[in-house]
């Protein structure tokens, strides 16, 4: 919570304190690893930023079953062999299994990090969140995209996201 509203504030050094005490806790915290990702977005480290939103997806990929349990079973090192061959690998072109979410399943990810931050009223870090979410037309994107808007005093995109969301039919 106080790492979210260090964020909103750009008081990057201390968001960065809270979130790291949190993660040094439970490093698999889907919220902690969210705003650590938007914490390195920020900051223009996409590298990091990518590494956090990877974390905090296959997490919520265990949580529903779409990934195994994370063996416990401890790897014996000394009786495999090691070859080291070096690749150089372009990370930009690499698919790794976070995104083998669906995009319905991200959205939701994100609305439920959304839910929490506006249950707060950190309203910031919650529109740095919409820029997350696919599917932009969803009732559940709009009413949220408004609820953002007034809480930022901004009435009249609120007011234009309301629109969307009826149709056009402001008459009624």
């Amino acid at each position: 919570m106080m790492g979210s509203l260090m964020l909103q504030r750009q008081n990057f050094q201390e968001a960065k304190g809270q979130f790291d005490t949190v993660l040094d806790s439970d490093w698999t915290h889907l919220h902690a690893n969210l705003l650590m990702g938007f914490f390195y977005k920020l900051t223009n480290w996409p590298e990091m930023s990518r590494k956090y939103f990877a974390i905090a997806k296959t997490k919520r990929m265990r949580d529903l079953g779409l990934l195994p349990p994370k063996s416990s079973i401890p790897k014996n090192f000394r009786t495999q062999s090691l070859e080291f061959k070096v690749d150089i690998i372009d990370w930009q072109k690499v698919k790794t299994i976070d995104e083998q979410l669906t995009q319905k399943e991200n959205d939701l990810l994100f609305f439920d990090l959304i839910d929490f931050l506006l249950a707060k009223n950190v309203f910031g870090v919650a529109d740095i969140a919409l820029e997350f979410i696919n599917d932009t037309s969803s009732v559940k994107f709009l009413m949220t995209l408004a609820q953002i808007r007034v809480l930022q005093t901004r009435y009249t995109d609120a007011t234009t996201a309301l629109d969307k969301l009826l149709g056009g039919h402001s008459n009624d």
